[in-house]
């Protein structure tokens, strides 16, 4: 009898025991795995439609469903930007196998960076037509999508050709919210963006 008690004590022990790990364990671990979706409640990029670098109109409905990587640079720019555009190559090959993947460059120099001169910056860079999509367009236009759409920052330096911009790279998902911002600067953001994807593309 008491046999048989402390049999029915020890399995009821290990059930909770199960259970507290599974409440406090496990399945916050689970929920960890899921990226947050960032900004203000409600947040999503709002429609736009700019140029490409082969001088097409983009109407940004056109990329409804599918999964955006995007950086901000402009051409003439000599710190950052050249990083951030190997960086992005680097991601364009780590996704070259996911169809639902398109990356963004928006340039915050609009009114030099006109589509041809986009054109032989993304060629310089081995951009994939359809897959690395660089963007254009009025000023003011761009940075209301900038700050507004993508909360990032951007202005104009204090030297004509100086502008401030982030250096972060926003991946944004297939319903239009922001899910993570990374340092495009960093020389292991392909895998960390590759794996967030990966995260995105198994939660759809």
């Amino acid at each position: 009898m008491k046999k048989g008690l402390l049999i029915i004590t020890g399995i009821f022990l290990i059930a909770l025991l199960f259970f507290f790990m599974l409440k406090f364990l496990i399945i916050p671990q689970l929920r960890g795995e899921e990226l947050p979706v960032l900004g203000p409640p409600g947040h999503k990029i709002s429609p736009f439609t700019l140029f490409t670098q082969d001088s097409v109109l983009l109407n940004s409905d056109s990329l409804k469903g599918k999964i955006l990587i995007v950086d901000f640079f402009f051409t003439r720019c000599p710190s950052i930007c050249p990083t951030l555009s190997r960086n992005m190559k680097n991601i364009q090959d780590k996704l070259s196998g996911i169809n639902n993947v398109v990356l963004l460059s928006f340039t915050v120099d609009p009114e030099h960076d006109t589509p041809s001169i986009l054109k032989k910056y993304s060629e310089k860079y081995g951009a994939t037509p359809g897959k690395w999509i660089f963007l254009t367009g009025e000023k003011k236009q761009v940075y209301d999508i900038c700050i507004n759409s993508f909360l990032v920052p951007v202005m104009e330096g204090q030297q004509p050709q100086d502008f401030i911009h982030t250096d972060r790279i926003v991946l944004v998902d297939g319903k239009g919210q922001i899910r993570q911002y990374y340092n495009g600067l960093d020389t292991n953001v392909a895998d960390l963006i590759l794996r967030d994807v990966l995260k995105l593309l198994k939660k759809s």
